[in-house]
């Protein structure tokens, strides 16, 4: 009801500015398969973390009394803090912001023309293609500029549904954009593909 009335008041005021209010929602992410990416990713990193720990422990146990106790306490010190600084990048790659490019004032306005008549009518601008003018993008989903300027390449991933700056590639894995740029403009190191990434979470206009 609120689209309705929404797109109501825009057909009969044509002349009144758009602002973000009278934008539709942003596309939903594919949830279930982010779960199944993240829950992957989860078991992946402590699994992989227990078994560093229970190896490394397993070794010096027995070989405590040959290294002596300083060396001993050394190695399960050095183990301890590698698991720490893991976990520590697993957070920041969970919880980090890869580089969406958000919904505001600037990059979404001005609306391409076949966009905004859509949207005072109330359609979906997704029937359309992106837009292209000049060396920049408009996505008819997220329904924002991705300027040339943020650094290229820029992309929305089908499986987050957002527009990413500087995307490399969705891991499917951790279930995350993996980029080289942050909505801040940092620029933040781009994670190798892993064995079990995918390349094609993106599309690229």
């Amino acid at each position: 009801p609120g689209g309705l009335l929404m797109a109501a008041t825009n057909k009969d005021r044509p002349d009144r500015p758009l602002t973000l209010d009278d934008l539709p929602p942003l596309p939903e992410p594919d949830h279930a398969t982010l779960r199944v990416e993240q829950r992957r990713g989860v078991a992946v990193v402590f699994g992989v973390i227990s078994l560093c720990i229970g190896v490394t422990h397993g070794v010096l146990i027995p070989c405590g009394g040959s290294l002596g106790l300083a060396a001993w306490w050394a190695c399960a010190a050095l183990v301890q803090a590698a698991a720490l600084l893991a976990l520590c990048c697993f957070a920041v790659l969970y919880y980090g912001d890869p580089g969406v490019v958000r919904r505001s004032e600037s990059a979404c306005f001005p609306l391409p023309p076949a966009v905004e008549a859509r949207v005072r009518a109330g359609e979906n601008a997704t029937a359309l293609n992106n837009i292209i003018e000049g060396r920049d993008t408009f996505c008819v989903r997220c329904l924002v500029w991705r300027r040339a300027d943020d650094g290229p390449p820029h992309h929305h991933c089908r499986t987050c549904n957002r527009c990413v700056r500087q995307f490399d590639h969705h891991c499917g894995v951790f279930g995350r954009c993996i980029a080289g740029g942050r909505s801040s403009g940092e620029q933040t190191a781009v994670a190798p593909p892993l064995p079990h990434s995918t390349g094609d979470g993106a599309e690229p206009l």
